[in-house]
């Protein structure tokens, strides 16, 4: 209608029937007028809201028709009639149009407030009103956390795992609320966190060993979730534990058969005590303590050479094993020899003797010492005896003997012998001869008397 009478008008200016100024005066008007004609169109102007109530979070979906390929402008005014938002654009071939808005998660927000809203919809001259309500959530459910990262308890072999909550609630989350704090420092700045997770990534390394995460959120309610969980770091490990110290020392010989093993360790990581064990000779040895750097063990011996070994694993299941070797020696060197029977005589002043010297395991011959009548005396030496040569003076001579092995066990033997020189018998024969004589001498002078 209004097409038809702006061409009507256009028709009699050129046909020169309206031609007054106050002609052309009238025609200015009427066209200014035209556009508020309320008059009958090809498309009338709707506008429809896709539901009647929205809560804080959603979107509203505005559709409609209008002429086709026309200028549509939307507005929304809040309860109190301030306008929050205004959308423009051009309705399709068939005046068919959609737009949309996002309402703010959390209300009030700006000029968004709760309650009716009027969408006021302009084109073509005309205009067109629906309303929508924007309601309050009523929620007292929490968010539910439904997914962690490293696992809680769980065991890591990177330095710088990321770290992730997935969460989820029944209306809508708060993610502005969302919280994460690592070793007691609060790390969410650095965080990645969206309306369904949140991901840490270390910025940097962490050190091997446990780890606590706290985490929270709340929904737009304010009812919140929370989650306290501990996880390890710990690197690949292929370096197998060392054995410091053992005792006794590898190649010793002690002198007692009650003794205690002990041996020190460490690992990198941490030493499993359930996998150290000790043997003598392949026999399992009962140790009274085991602990992660340490263990010790009583055992009873006999004297002999033992070998001993010591295994053991670390947490991550390398082995470090150790063998060595002491002796136990609580037996004292044998001394023997014919001259160690008391009162043996040497008729010559040249005295030479040999005393036999003998032990289980092993003799420390640089230890043996001699004394004769409380003198030292330096006799020849060999592995298994000892000499003496010396000259000595007539009468009673006593010797001390004295002997350790390698196990320090002393030995030791005293004796005493004498020197009797044999003795002189001419005096006594030229005695007997001159008796002899004179006996003779005078029997023949009595016979022949």
């Amino acid at each position: 209608m209004r097409k038809a009478f702006i061409n009507s008008i256009y028709s009699l200016i050129a046909a020169k029937k309206l031609f007054s100024r106050k002609s052309y005066l009238l025609l200015i008007a009427l066209i200014m007028f035209v556009p508020f004609i309320n008059a009958s169109y090809t498309s009338p102007l709707t506008v429809a809201a896709d539901k009647q109530t929205y809560y804080p979070g959603e979107v509203i979906y505005i559709s409609g028709t209008t002429e086709p390929n026309s200028d549509i402008t939307i507005q929304l005014y809040n309860p109190g009639g301030t306008m929050v938002d205004i959308h423009y654009k051009v309705s399709s071939a068939n005046g068919y149009y959609s737009m949309s808005f996002n309402i703010p998660v959390k209300i009030p927000y700006g000029s968004w407030t709760y309650g009716t809203y009027t969408v006021r919809a302009y084109s073509v001259g005309q205009i067109k009103n629906t309303t929508f309500t924007l309601a309050s959530i009523t929620d007292t459910t929490p968010p539910t956390i439904t997914s962690i990262s490293p696992a809680e308890g769980s065991t890591v072999s990177i330095l710088n795992p990321i770290i992730s909550v997935l969460y989820s609630d029944d209306v809508a989350i708060d993610f502005s609320t969302v919280k994460v704090v690592l070793d007691g420092t609060d790390v969410t700045p650095a965080a990645t966190i969206t309306s369904t997770r949140a991901d840490y990534i270390p910025v940097t390394d962490l050190r091997e060993g446990l780890h606590t995460v706290y985490f929270e959120v709340k929904d737009l309610s304010g009812n919140k979730a929370s989650k306290t969980w501990n996880f390890t770091v710990s690197l690949p490990d292929f370096l197998p534990p060392v054995i410091s110290s053992v005792y006794p020392p590898g190649g010793s010989t002690l002198n007692v058969r009650t003794i205690t093993i002990n041996a020190t360790y460490s690992d990198n990581k941490a030493v499993d005590p359930y996998s150290v064990t000790l043997k003598l000779n392949d026999s399992a040895v009962n140790m009274s303590s085991i602990t992660p750097t340490s263990l010790t063990a009583s055992v009873n011996l006999t004297d002999g050479v033992y070998l001993a070994t010591l295994s053991l694993m670390d947490t991550s299941g390398n082995r470090a094993t150790m063998n060595w070797t002491f002796t136990i020696d609580a037996t004292p060197p044998t001394i023997s020899g014919n001259i160690l029977n008391n009162n043996t005589i040497f008729q010559s002043k040249e005295v030479n003797f040999t005393i036999s010297i003998s032990d289980n395991i092993a003799l420390d011959m640089s230890s043996l010492l001699m004394t004769v009548d409380g003198t030292p005396v330096v006799p020849s030496i060999n592995a298994t005896s000892v000499t003496y040569s010396g000259t000595l003076s007539e009468g009673s001579h006593a010797v001390v003997v004295s002997v350790m092995d390698m196990a320090g066990n002393l030995a030791s033997k005293a004796f005493t012998f004498s020197v009797a020189l044999p003795s002189d018998y001419t005096i006594y024969i030229i005695v007997a001869v001159i008796v002899a004589v004179i006996t003779v001498a005078i029997i023949f002078i009595l016979k022949k008397v």
